[in-house]
């Protein structure tokens, strides 16, 4: 038998050298594929064959027990999984529990077969056999054990799910809750298990638990795990953020819920490091995007009616907290991660405020003293004005335009005005040749020379010939700029072109 299987890989292998040329066809490779599965399982079978004497060593019996789960997953079919099941329950039978190396993958391998084919009369021994993974000593064995039970809730096999759902959910919250009280230390990988199968009872199976209680249990452990600030490994951080965007996604929170969750999405975001601030980040977003307000997501001009007294106007409040929130985060954040919000900021903007607030908080960001990132900010300016224009409401833009111009020409030192000053009518700016310029004016924050006056002085002629202004619009310009005309130069040459 070796030297057949042998002879045979030999063979396979100089078919499947990535260097033979041709290349063999498709289907080739699928029946040696099929070829080699079929023989080993004829030899496992004949090694397990329960009448072999004398039996297999025990290390033998657990690399073939061992090899048969892996190799299940190109298993294509039924028989294979029934073969599978049938010799993972009876080698259950006659290997002791505390025999936890093999069990391990008997539990694991029974329970991925039982998930395939659904076997009734099969269900109760595999699931009793799964609870007994469930109590094993070895961390191995429960990690081994929950991933098989995986199997089985994600195929949605009745008979098992019947059995197993009440132990597995009092195991499970039973578990997370100790972790995260810190009484009892569970590795990494058994976390990131226990949470998957948390959260996957909670989405799937929370109406078959007749648990009413058992979603917000998962819930609030989640949130106090979040909260504990770096104790919590970075994986499993990032993997219980991911699952409460699904319930989310999915709607599975109830509204005290979803609050619980977006106020310590919030807190995360302010308070963390780079790498745990991001998934907060994304699971802030997420709330907002699911939830009422999103209603009115890309149709902002509904809200500008709205009064503090209309009904939901209170959750409004706490989506415009959070916007502002993640404005002012922008203050302390690390490049990378500011460049990251500055790119989705317009968007983000435009579908939950009114475009009044819009321009208050970008124009008021953008000159602000205390913003670290003019740069990033002009760009923020930039695609809310476009979008503005775009929506045919360039109007407003020279409104808030000219409301601008004041604290803009106060601004120090004059290089920094200046550049403001330039990005603030280009972002304004209805024509294309001058838009265009702005990749290049971004270039030129922290620098003054000529250059910067001369285009100041093209910039404010276009916008004041060109706008359609009304005279006390006209006035209001040439007044701004005659006021600081008597300190400095460049705003001289502006006052006699507009004269």
């Amino acid at each position: 038998v070796k030297s057949c299987l042998q002879l045979l890989l030999d063979l396979f292998g100089q078919w499947l050298d990535p260097s033979v040329s041709p290349r063999p066809p498709v289907m080739l490779v699928f029946e040696i594929v099929k070829s080699c599965l079929q023989l080993l399982l004829d030899l496992f079978g004949q090694w397990l064959d329960p009448s072999v004497s004398p039996r297999p060593p025990v290390m033998l019996v657990f690399e073939i027990v061992k090899s048969a789960v892996i190799l299940s997953d190109v298993f294509e079919e039924f028989w294979h999984f029934q073969w599978l099941l049938e010799h993972c329950l009876r080698l259950a039978a006659v290997h002791l529990p505390e025999d936890e190396q093999i069990h391990q993958y008997l539990i694991l391998g029974a329970c991925k077969a039982s998930a395939v084919l659904r076997n009734e009369p099969f269900a109760e021994r595999v699931a009793k056999l799964a609870l007994s993974g469930l109590s094993a000593s070895q961390t191995a064995t429960r990690v081994m054990t929950l991933n098989g039970i995986l199997y089985i809730l994600e195929a949605h096999a009745g008979a098992d799910m019947r059995i197993l759902l009440p132990s597995l959910a009092d195991h499970v919250i039973s578990l997370l809750l100790q972790a995260a009280s810190g009484d009892v230390h569970i590795s990494e990988e058994h976390q990131l298990v226990l949470w998957s199968t948390a959260f996957f009872l909670v989405e799937q199976y929370s109406g078959d638990l007749n648990l009413t209680d058992f979603s917000a249990r998962v819930v609030k452990v989640a949130l106090v795990s979040l909260s504990s600030g770096d104790v919590l490994p970075l994986s499993v951080y990032s993997a219980v953020i991911h699952c409460l965007e699904r319930l989310m996604l999915s709607f599975s929170l109830s509204k005290s819920d979803r609050e619980a969750v977006s106020s310590v999405a919030l807190e995360r975001y302010d308070s963390s490091s780079l790498s745990r601030s991001l998934p907060a980040l994304g699971l802030l977003l997420t709330y907002l995007y699911t939830g009422r307000s999103a209603d009115q997501a890309s149709g902002i001009g509904q809200l500008e009616n709205e009064t503090l007294n209309d009904p939901g106007m209170e959750g409004q409040l706490a989506v415009l907290e959070h916007l502002t929130k993640i404005l002012d985060r922008m203050h302390k954040a690390p490049p990378f991660e500011a460049n990251i919000v500055a790119r989705m900021l317009p968007a983000l903007l435009e579908d939950f405020m009114p475009r009044h607030q819009i321009m208050t908080k970008v124009v008021g960001e953008f000159l602000s003293s205390q913003q670290p990132y003019p740069g990033l900010m002009a760009d923020v300016m930039f695609k809310v004005f476009e979008n503005l224009i775009r929506r045919k409401e360039s109007d407003f833009v020279t409104e808030w335009v000219l409301l601008s111009l004041g604290s803009v020409v106060q601004r120090t030192p004059l290089a920094m005005a200046v550049w403001s000053l330039n990005c603030l009518f280009v972002c304004s700016s209805l024509n294309g040749p001058i838009r265009a310029q702005y990749p290049c004016l971004c270039e030129r924050l922290g620098r003054f020379d000529d250059v910067d006056g001369e285009f100041l002085a093209v910039v404010v002629e276009e916008f004041y010939n060109n706008r359609g202004l009304l005279k006390h619009q006209r006035q209001s310009l040439v007044a701004v700029f005659r006021s600081a005309a008597a300190d400095h130069e460049v705003y001289q040459h502006v006052v006699s072109l507009l004269t």
